[in-house]
């Protein structure tokens, strides 16, 4: 279940989106239901604006996220204000120019589905 700081939070972060706010407090009681072997460096694959990582940072009581990518610009403007990122670049989820294994743990929270064509070059 979920604590009361992490939904009040939850509720900081999307409350001008109240259905962003229920999709990610079942992604997050999700999150909680399994075991995530979370080792760095982290990925935050799709970062948008970085609402989410702060909040799973929270959530899974990590410092900070060590990359984070999105897309569009803005959203890397955004997220770069945060400090719960090290490092923010914005890059096509298709090619991400790090080293391959440059991560041991990627958080795509509602990316991969919005990826077309080519979502199989993401796996990859």
């Amino acid at each position: 279940m979920l604590s009361a700081e992490v939904v009040q939070e939850l509720s900081k972060e999307y409350f001008a989106k109240p259905m962003h706010w229920l999709f990610r407090t079942f992604e997050l009681i999700a999150y909680s239901k399994v075991n995530l072997d979370i080792r760095r460096p982290i990925l935050d694959l799709g970062c948008g604006t970085g609402a989410f990582g702060q909040v799973f940072c929270n959530f899974k009581d990590l410092s900070q996220i060590d990359l984070g990518t999105d897309l569009n610009l803005r959203c890397v403007r955004l997220v770069s204000r945060r400090s719960v990122y090290a490092l923010v670049f914005q890059s096509d989820a298709r090619a991400i120019p790090i080293k391959t294994n440059a991560s041991r743990f990627v958080l795509c929270n509602g990316t991969i589905s919005t990826i077309e064509p080519g979502n199989s070059l993401v796996f990859s």
